[in-house]
């Protein structure tokens, strides 16, 4: 009876997550998205599985010229090896991390303010066809919005009783091992003990200080052990990337950032291509509540969340490189919150109405989503390939540029055979320089994502719908 007192006292908060939970497993290899830069992930952990050794850093950022730490690249060998190299593990990865920001999103929000804020906020987060879509990529930014979320809660936390210090000593650390727009931490890291130690609220033990010291430490290790090898080359990228030529005052970069910022917040709440006057009301309404917001909202959870927010917006707006929607991942789970309490002032009637809105139209705009990262159908189109191949050597290519169609070299590896030499090789050669062929192979494998008619004799064409592979003899 106890059981099902508590079901229907939370079977609105049961149903989100139950929505929430098949929104993100629904068709998992499908909608999974395995692309250059999951490849890029999957090649340095294919090589430690090859041949373990121990790796300072990981991918490096961009045009920054940063390297993040290794954290990552471990966990792809380890998933990699654990399934066979078969990458759809990282499908169902990509959609656990997803569920999981969820729950960590709606169980910060219910203790930081209260149960409807929470729920609210879970759905607007969770029900965005923007989130939904980045749920179903495992690479590098994925974990952005869980260290967000955390931060948040370990700042609050962190008030009351300085062990929580150590939680965010281990968050800073981890954040070089995942992405560096999580970096923008640091400074708000600071700039939260300052203001405490101003007013004479920072209380921390000798005890928790050097704990915390040591756990930031070893977990960024590796990047010391690079830095010191390589003259602290990369600790002093953010010096380079501030005097460079063109830097975050140039008002033409400041305008660019201003136009990703409005495109990631209206694809925040609809997904679609909107026309540019609708994306920028869109964005203008969201900047008039988070206004409302900073001018109204009370309490010390609000303080903080206000503090994050002044932060993202003016980082990123003069930050001196280039920046993608990804980088704002770890501002969503906030915006998500701001509007939540803005809300949860509507009565029952309207609010539900509102949110059922939002809900449907968002679900309708991802589950119409065209498929084109399909990882089964580029594995069926790997194992017709590989048949037909039998062991013959080939080149690999696609019919357009790699790095916006890539991944393919990797999944030849992984579900058939692998190639002699390919095009992906002029970038990831590096990784495994011994398997790339000195002699052309006499046959060619062309891949495109529609079929392409090739003037060239002997020609062999395997399909797996959206996929085509074109097979030339040279």
């Amino acid at each position: 009876m106890l059981i099902w007192s508590k079901i229907r006292q939370n079977h609105w908060l049961i149903l989100s997550f139950l929505f929430i939970f098949i929104l993100r497993f629904v068709q998992v290899g499908e909608r999974f998205h395995f692309g250059i830069d999951e490849e890029y992930q999957s090649l340095l952990g294919l090589s430690l599985i090859k041949d373990f050794r121990p790796i300072w850093i990981g991918t490096s950022q961009a045009d920054t010229g940063f390297y993040l730490g290794p954290g990552f690249v471990y966990l792809h060998a380890l998933l990699l090896r654990l399934s066979n190299l078969d990458p759809l593990i990282l499908a169902y990865s990509a959609s656990l991390l997803g569920f999981l920001i969820a729950v960590a999103l709606y169980y910060t929000t219910r203790q930081l303010f209260n149960s409807r804020v929470a729920l609210i906020s879970l759905i607007i987060y969770a029900g965005s066809a923007f989130i939904l879509t980045f749920d179903r990529r495992f690479w590098n930014p994925s974990p952005i919005p869980l260290i967000s979320i955390l931060f948040f809660w370990a700042y609050q936390k962190s008030l009351n009783d300085s062990r929580w210090y150590v939680l965010i000593a281990l968050l800073l650390a981890g954040s070089f091992h995942v992405h560096a727009s999580l970096l923008i931490y640091l400074p708000i890291t600071i700039y939260i003990i300052l203001t405490r130690l101003k007013k004479k609220s920072f209380n921390i033990t000798f005890k928790t200080g050097l704990l915390s010291l040591i756990v930031f430490l070893a977990l960024y290790f590796p990047l010391i052990v690079f830095d010191v090898v390589h003259n602290f080359d990369n600790l002093l990228t953010p010096v380079r990337l501030l005097s460079r030529a063109g830097s975050s005052f140039e008002p033409g970069l400041m305008f660019r950032h201003l136009q990703i910022m409005i495109s990631t917040l209206a694809n925040f709440i609809l997904f679609i291509n909107l026309a540019s006057i609708f994306r920028i009301a869109v964005f203008l309404i969201l900047v008039i509540i988070n206004i409302h917001f900073l001018l109204t909202a009370k309490g010390l959870a609000n303080k903080i969340l206000k503090i994050i927010q002044t932060f993202y917006f003016i980082m990123f707006l003069f930050y001196p490189g280039t920046i993608n929607d990804y980088y704002y991942l770890g501002w969503l789970p906030f915006q998500a919150i701001v509007l939540a309490q803005l809300m949860c002032k509507l009565k029952l009637l309207p609010l539900v109405m509102l949110l059922l809105v939002y809900i449907s139209v968002n679900t309708a705009v991802f589950v119409n989503r065209p498929l084109s990262g399909n990882l089964l159908a580029k594995k069926a189109l790997v194992q017709k390939v590989s048949r037909y191949l039998d062991s013959r050597p080939f080149y690999l290519e696609t019919d357009r540029d790699y790095l916006y169609f890539g991944g393919w070299r990797y999944l030849f590896e992984a579900y058939g055979q692998k190639p002699a030499a390919s095009q992906a090789d002029s970038m990831f050669g590096w990784i495994y320089p011994t398997e790339i062929s000195s002699q052309k192979p006499r046959l060619k494998v062309i891949v495109s994502e529609n079929k392409v008619k090739l003037l060239k004799e002997s020609k062999i064409t395997i399909t797996s719908k959206p996929f085509t592979a074109n097979i030339l003899k040279d």
